[in-house]
């Protein structure tokens, strides 16, 4: 039930080419999506792109873990930046990429 907030790594890649590029203003800012999901959210969609249902194995819950995390994205965006992709966008570019890059894989889809 815990959630995160995740994102994918052009997004970020994309605010420090604004960086380098001198359209950011100094300071410090979170980078996430905006919407946070939980891991099993996470499976469920990875299950759906993949054709598949893996069983999720359960751990205890540490005791200095957050419930939620949830990126304040605010500041970035007022800088000219906002995240492109979904997650169902990115999962779904990453899963290509390591079904098309990554031959021990290539031989189980």
């Amino acid at each position: 039930s815990k959630k995160r907030d995740f994102i994918y790594i052009d997004d970020v890649s994309n605010f420090h080419k604004m960086i380098t590029e001198g359209k950011v203003s100094p300071g410090t800012y979170n980078l996430g999506y905006g919407k946070n999901y939980s891991i099993k959210e996470i499976m469920q969609m990875v299950d759906k792109e993949l054709n598949m249902k893996k069983e999720i194995n359960y751990q205890p819950n540490k005791e200095f873990e957050a419930e939620e995390n949830l990126a304040d994205i605010s500041l970035a965006k007022n800088q000219g930046w906002a995240p492109s992709f979904t997650i169902q966008d990115g999962l779904k570019v990453m899963i290509k990429d390591i079904k098309n890059n990554f031959d021990f894989i290539k031989s189980k889809f």
